[in-house]
């Protein structure tokens, strides 16, 4: 290959591949950074995990209080992208209360949102342990990328309602800046079947057992990236009774206090930062970059196919008028038999 026709190619790859980086620059802070403002997809099954270190809950094998005992919230999530797309997604979420030797609660739901909101919508076979007539409201589980610090409700499946969770300011977690939200529950009674525990364990007399009514005290806080709208750590400190329909005293079901384990949250932190950093190349500097190159290469990559064009000519020229013909007028003037 010349190296004329080796500038040529190379001007010609530069002209190529500043013009694509000139098309995709203006698609980044539209087209790509619209698919990240959606609610990403869980791959696969992902868990959560709260652990209480002194909790005390009612063991209802023998009605009796355990104190100073652990306890660990776990929540499962997966998809079912049979029933997504690119605007709602439908997830499942199984939460189980574990205490050391026996399982406290348990709930199953079904919840599909908005994506861009991460509000829930009334479809796709919602519902919150079986029951499908069950309202879901707010937020599910997700807070929605991009958006600003506000107030907004946030469902809570024991209770099936949405409570306000309020913004609660910034603050940051290994490095990563968040913002923390927190819900405050009253003590509020428990929608579901009639419950029945031994008399004396509410303080009323005989021997028969008697109804009760489950009450929930509950304070939530989410630390929550703001870019990518991903949650870093939970914590909850919960308090549910037991409260006898006729007179007596209420009793303990379960207290605690849950948080998310640090390493964890060192985990959440570390992965949520790189995808922050790329959300916000995308929204920032990239653009501007890919515009900046795509340009100097548009230009450069023009002037060498320009130089290895005239080079070419100017080659071609020399081969039909060039000094060898100059040389063969020179022999045609001069006389026979001359010599030099």
């Amino acid at each position: 290959m010349s190296g004329g026709t080796g500038t040529r190619l190379a001007g010609l790859v530069g002209v190529a591949l500043g013009a694509c980086l000139l098309a995709l620059a203006p698609l980044l802070p539209t087209v790509v950074a619209g698919q990240l403002d959606r609610i990403a997809m869980p791959v696969g099954t992902v868990s959560w995990e709260l652990l209480g270190g002194d909790a005390s809950y009612l063991d209802t094998r023998t009605w009796e209080e355990r104190t100073g005992e652990p306890v660990a919230v776990r929540t499962d999530i997966w998809a079912h992208p049979e029933v997504s797309d690119a605007d709602r997604a439908v997830w499942s979420m199984r939460t189980t209360v574990l205490g050391e030797d026996a399982v406290l609660d348990h709930v199953e739901r079904r919840a599909a949102f908005d994506r861009r909101t991460g509000l829930a919508v009334d479809c796709c076979g919602a519902h919150v342990a079986g029951d499908f007539g069950a309202p879901q409201e707010g937020l599910v589980f997700a807070f929605p990328p991009g958006e600003p610090p506000g107030d907004r409700p946030f469902y809570d499946p024991t209770l099936r309602a949405a409570a306000q969770m309020a913004y609660d300011g910034a603050e940051t977690l290994h490095g990563l800046a968040v913002h923390r939200y927190t819900q405050h529950i009253e003590p509020t009674p428990v929608p579901g079947p009639e419950r029945r525990v031994p008399a004396e364990l509410v303080g009323l007399p005989g021997p028969d057992p008697v109804p009760v009514q489950r009450h929930l005290e509950l304070t939530r806080t989410y630390w929550v990236e703001p870019v990518t709208g991903r949650v870093v750590a939970i914590a909850e400190d919960r308090a549910e009774t037991l409260h006898p329909e006729d007179g007596g005293t209420p009793a303990d079901l379960l207290r605690a206090e849950l948080l998310t384990p640090e390493s964890a949250v060192a985990a959440n932190a570390a992965s949520i930062r790189d995808q922050a950093l790329w959300r916000r190349a995308v929204d920032g500097w990239l653009p501007i970059a890919f515009g900046a190159v795509g340009l100097v290469l548009v230009v450069g990559g023009a002037l060498l196919v320009r130089r290895a064009s005239r080079r070419t000519a100017a080659t071609g020229a020399e081969g039909v008028g060039g000094p060898a013909a100059e040389q063969t007028e020179l022999d045609r003037e001069r006389p026979a038999g001359a010599v030099g």
